[in-house]
């Protein structure tokens, strides 16, 4: 930008961008004098560009990776794109989201959406119809994707209008071979490659020029050999995938051989900052690809799950960590020390008791809400850079002013209150100094939270920079911003205590006391109300993740170095894989062995009718069982009822004697959690059990592991922890080699193996888990989401390969919300599955997934009987109901006088036992 008419322009536009928004506008006046290079005396040590994000008549183009759009969090094109901004240009922050959406509505910017055909394919259409309702005759975009997956898009009926449509071509096998020889030439190459470009040319079929088609394949062959390397040996019995894999194998030892870290003047270049060994490059960034796996991301129906292709380096903790950060006892910690610090100001300075000191820090505490909890760090988002301070020096004083009336209140009005009481205890001189101490502690203490927090808000608020950060950029301007923070903290509380102790004639001792714990008192209440504790999070990720040797402990710097490699690319803050192919082959190397193909079992013979007899429902016995029962099981032998229920799990026969008792937890967090599984074995040695731990703080946090334990001792065998909340269900499969579990675990399926506990498998969902079943041959596995208030795209029954994770199907009740699956479950020859909620049960044909039978009648469970012919369903109401497969019709009916029923079949299909919140079990015999 140059000359005064563009200044002009310059200054004119956040009128333009603010326009209609509560945008406090500066005076043009003060503002030209500000920019002018002439006249602020800033420009006489310093430069900068002004730049305008419309220039000659063309919007300023912006790269963004739609692959991460979340249309549950950003249900419009344009509320994506203003968040999208504002991470990465820290100037559209504040006030939030106005600048950047009005970017876009004026048409100053072009986004360039990348990583379209990343999204999934149920989403693909929608984000399109999104896109097209933004666009009017001011704007635009561009939009890349794979020609095919855009064209399943576009052919659902949803097109951008009037976009023009540009598909690259595949590069021949002529045009390849002429740009391999043009860069070749360079250099004097290995004859090797004259070799190459014959063949080439010569067989256009071969798997060589399916692979060099792509601009990726291309740069691999080029990368992957140098001009010095003989890559004759790619000719010679490799078919297609295979000669890509080898590509992607010597991708990392030749970048890092080529690419020597740079010294000097040379750092600006983009090569690495330090040398590294291939082997940990490939370690490193594979197990990077393996976390994204299995991050929130892409799930297709025949297809694996690809994971998330976005790496954001604040969200890495609640990527990999099972536990809340910070934890209980983290957060503890400096409560405690505060208490302790005002206790010691109290006595030392003023002369307080115990009591009196430990009852004012409670309160004190209390009254400094503003700086309260701000939830856990896993969900805090960056700060913003700390530079351009002495731009809003100005605003200081006010800050300190406007801190002021709150503390000097609250310190009068505790002087009143403690020297009204004094003077029923003593002569009012003494009772007015002693109001005089307690106000003046009072006071001092809520002044100076009060000032750290209007000052850490000043300090973290939107600087006027407009770079896009990168995200080694990004992490470290965070970090400096929360060193910054804790260092404010710590020396208002230190000079606070240190001037009191000081002014009351404290021996040094005490003084350097106070001033210590006025240190760590202060750094403790900047850290654990901080806003933006992104880094603080990223510490505990690295450090856990460290120590099982998953990643390097400078995770930043080794991934900036990466990116210098051209491993990865930088889109803003974020960080990506060169491309999505070399993400999935190192995660592909790297993933856990998927469990071994486990046999048929074989097909129930309709033969229970005949060896029991005619059906003919009959009423045996009721007994009595624990109150809040959870879930029920019947062991493989038929004689053995496990009763659950938190804290403990009953083992009773079929006349209701209680045979073993297995405690493994509390019953009190039945009220916080009202959900849990129990599971036998196939075998019956080993029943399983989900639990919860207990943790008061902080609130919402209930994670959870599963006990397994053998059933003729009670003894504990195993214990599966890892689960970041509660455990709604669990399941063995048939050959009892593996466990699966599912529930509020941040949407997770898990299998385990269940000898050793350890995790096989994990799959992202759309929503908490309501149930996970088992086909009958362990090929498969069924589960049900839920989420509260969602869509009927997010409650949903899908159909998992058990040895890839393969989405094989995904199956809705019906186009309706609140209805959340809770039941799932296979027929006996893996033919049907079932699924119920709180509107109806459906049966789906469990290949194909046409749906055969649909009964207007919900449940919280279900299950198929043990011969096929009936279905059973129960609660959440007071009714147990079982009904034909072949038409729905209804062959009993089982009512409690309390809600909550649940009931489950023997294994030989004989025997019906159903349970209620009314403490009763009824037995019923079937057949006669």
């Amino acid at each position: 930008m140059q000359g005064r008419s563009e200044l002009k322009k310059f200054i004119k536009l956040p009128f333009r961008l603010h326009e209609g928004t509560p945008w406090v506008p500066p005076l043009i006046y003060e503002r030209r004098e500000f920019l002018d290079k002439e006249k602020n005396p800033y420009f006489k040590h310093a430069e900068a560009e002004y730049l305008l994000a419309w220039r000659d008549g063309e919007p300023v183009p912006v790269f963004l990776s739609v692959s991460d759009w979340d249309l549950v969090a950003h249900p419009t094109f344009e509320s994506w794109l203003a968040a999208r901004l504002a991470e990465t240009y820290q100037a559209l922050r504040e006030p939030a989201p106005y600048p950047a959406r009005r970017l876009f509505a004026l048409g100053l910017v072009l986004p360039v959406l990348d990583g379209f055909d990343e999204l999934s394919e149920e989403v693909r259409p929608q984000c399109l119809r999104l896109v097209n309702e933004a666009l009017d005759e001011r704007t635009q975009l561009v939009v890349t994707s794979r020609t095919r997956e855009y064209a399943e898009a576009a052919g659902a009926g949803q097109l951008i209008t009037g976009a023009a449509v540009i598909a690259a071509e595949p590069l021949s096998p002529d045009d390849a071979a002429d740009y391999l020889d043009a860069m070749l030439r360079r250099s004097l190459p290995h004859p090797g490659w004259r070799r190459l470009l014959d063949d080439l040319r010569a067989n256009r079929a071969s798997p060589l020029a399916e692979v060099v088609s792509s601009p990726l394949g291309l740069w691999l062959l080029l990368t992957a050999y140098d001009s010095d390397s003989d890559p004759s040996g790619l000719l010679e019995g490799k078919d297609t995938a295979r000669l890509r894999t080898h590509l992607f194998d010597r991708l990392i030892p030749e970048l890092v051989r080529v690419r020597t870290p740079a010294t000097g003047d040379d750092d600006r270049q983009l090569r690495p900052r330090q040398a590294h060994d291939p082997a940990d490059v490939e370690r490193w960034l594979g197990q990077l690809a393996d976390v994204m796996r299995e991050s929130p991301g892409e799930r297709r129906p025949g297809r694996l799950s690809t994971g998330s292709r976005d790496f954001a380096w604040w969200r890495l903790s609640g990527m990999t960590l099972a536990f809340p950060v910070p934890t209980p006892a983290f957060l503890l910690a400096p409560v405690l020390v505060g208490i302790g610090w005002f206790m010691l100001l109290g006595y030392a300075a003023f002369g307080l008791d115990v009591v009196d000191s430990a009852v004012l820090a409670v309160v004190v505490l209390f009254l400094l809400r503003e700086g309260k909890y701000t939830g856990p760090w896993t969900d805090h988002d960056p700060a913003p850079a700390v530079h351009g301070l002495s731009r809003r020096l100005r605003a200081l004083p006010a800050l300190v002013v406007r801190s002021l009336p709150f503390g000097l209140f609250s310190g009068a009005l505790f002087t009143l209150l403690y020297t009204g009481i004094g003077v029923f205890f003593t002569d009012i001189a003494t009772a007015v100094q002693f109001g005089l101490s307690i106000g003046v502690l009072v006071a001092s203490v809520l002044v100076v939270g009060r000032l750290y927090d209007r000052l850490a808000a000043w300090l973290t608020s939107a600087t006027g920079t407009t770079e896009a950060g990168t995200p080694y950029a990004n992490w470290r301007a965070d970090r400096a911003t929360q060193l910054v923070r804790l260092l404010l903290g710590a020396l208002l509380a230190c000079a606070t205590g240190a001037a009191m102790l000081t002014a009351t004639g404290g021996d040094a001792y005490l003084t350097a006391l106070g001033a210590v714990l006025g240190l760590l008192a202060g750094a403790g209440y900047a850290l654990v109300t901080g806003e933006h504790n992104a880094w603080p999070a990223y510490l505990a990720a690295t450090a856990h993740l460290a120590r099982r040797n998953r990643m390097p402990r400078r995770l930043m710097s080794f991934l900036d170095d990466a990116h210098r490699l051209g491993l990865l690319r930088a889109v803003g803050p974020i960080y990506q894989f060169r491309h999505a192919d070399f993400q999935d082959h190192l995660a592909a190397r790297l993933a856990p062995p998927p469990p071994a193909p486990v046999a048929p079992a074989p097909i129930p013979r309709h033969a229970h009718r005949h060896s029991h007899g005619e059906f003919s429902p009959t009423f045996v016995h009721a007994f009595r069982v624990p109150r809040r029962l959870l879930d029920v099981a019947f062991s493989p032998d038929g004689q053995t009822v496990a009763l659950f229920r938190d804290g403990a799990t009953d083992l009773v026969d079929l006349t209701g004697r209680r045979v073993r008792r297995v405690r493994h937890g509390l019953a009190l967090l039945r009220t916080l959690c009202p959900s849990g599984a129990v599971a036998f074995s196939p075998d019956g040695r080993r029943c399983a059990v989900s639990c919860y731990t207990v943790r008061l703080w902080p609130p919402g946090q209930i994670p959870g592991h599963v006990t397994v334990f053998e059933v003729d001792t009670g003894r504990e065998v195993l214990r599966i922890p890892h689960h970041a909340m509660w455990i709604q269900t669990l399941a063995y499969s048939p050959d009892g080699s593996r466990i699966t579990t599912g529930g509020g675990d941040n949407n997770f399926v898990r299998t385990w193996n269940a000898k050793t506990g350890q995790q096989l498998m994990a799959i992202h969902h759309t929503g908490d888990i309501g149930s996970v079943a088992f086909s009958p041959d362990g090929r498969r596995f069924a589960t049900g989401t839920y989420i509260l208030g969602g869509d009927a795209d997010d409650n949903t029954t899908e159909v998992w390969d058990t040895s890839t994770g393969q989405a094989l199907l995904r199956l809705r009740i019906h186009p309706t919300k609140f209805h959340n699956i809770t039941g799932v479950a296979f027929s006996p020859g893996g033919a049907f599955v079932a699924a119920v909620n709180g509107w109806a049960t459906t049966v789906w044909d469990a290949v194909t997934g046409t749906q055969v039978l649909t009964l207007p009648a919900g449940g919280q469970h279900v299950a198929f009987s043990p011969d096929g012919l009936h279905l059973l369903t129960s609660g959440p109401g007071p009714n147990t109901e079982l009904r034909k497969v072949s038409d729905g019709g209804s062959v009993l009916k089982i009512t409690h006088s309390g809600w909550g029923a649940q009931a489950v079949f023997s294994p030989d299909g004989r025997l019906l036992l159903s349970v209620g919140e009314d403490r009763t079990a009824q037995l019923w015999q079937l057949w006669s």
